[in-house]
């Protein structure tokens, strides 16, 4: 717990920058911890981490989305040598991530939430999906029907591009 406390206000002062380098130090040192095992993650998590990823999430800055999306992609990778051990945040990190957004939020922070479900998603395979994760990518699937025609021509190209993924993970499950 010392150290998650140690990062918290640099990690805090680096992510809310409105430098692009200082926002790609964070995402790097952010992925660190969410991909972590360390002591007293869950509790970080409820007290600052989730505030943290929120805020990533609803910022306006799209400079460093695609630093922010690799985080989130090795924040959920599996883990140990055949990358199959589920990292401890993942479902949090998930479930964060599918939260609705609040509806005044503009189209750039919906495309980057979308850019962010859809880098999550790369990572997990089906074969070995829990059912909460099973039940998230149904929730996905009826938002993504549910919003197809959204008038922003950037919120439906990330629709499309996480409606693919979702799609030739399912056939791909099928297949095996």
């Amino acid at each position: 717990m010392p150290v998650l406390q140690a990062l918290k206000g640099t990690l805090e002062e680096f992510a809310n920058a409105k430098e692009r380098s200082k926002q790609c130090v964070a995402a790097e040192a952010f992925a660190g911890v969410l991909h972590s095992d360390i002591n007293g993650l869950l509790g970080a998590w409820d007290n600052w981490i989730i505030v943290q990823l929120q805020t990533v999430i609803l910022s306006q800055s799209v400079e460093s989305i695609p630093e922010w999306a690799a985080c989130i992609r090795y924040s959920v990778t599996g883990k140990g040598k055949y990358g199959t051990r589920v990292p401890v945040l993942r479902k949090q990190i998930l479930d964060c991530l599918m939260t609705p957004l609040p509806p005044a939020v503009n189209t750039t922070v919906v495309a980057k939430r979308y850019t962010f479900l859809s880098a999550a998603l790369i990572e997990i395979s089906p074969q070995k999906m829990p059912v909460a994760e099973i039940k998230l990518h149904n929730r996905l699937m009826n938002e993504l029907l549910d919003n197809m025609c959204h008038s922003s021509a950037q919120v439906s190209m990330s629709f499309s591009f996480i409606f693919l993924i979702e799609a030739g993970m399912f056939c791909h499950s099928y297949e095996s």
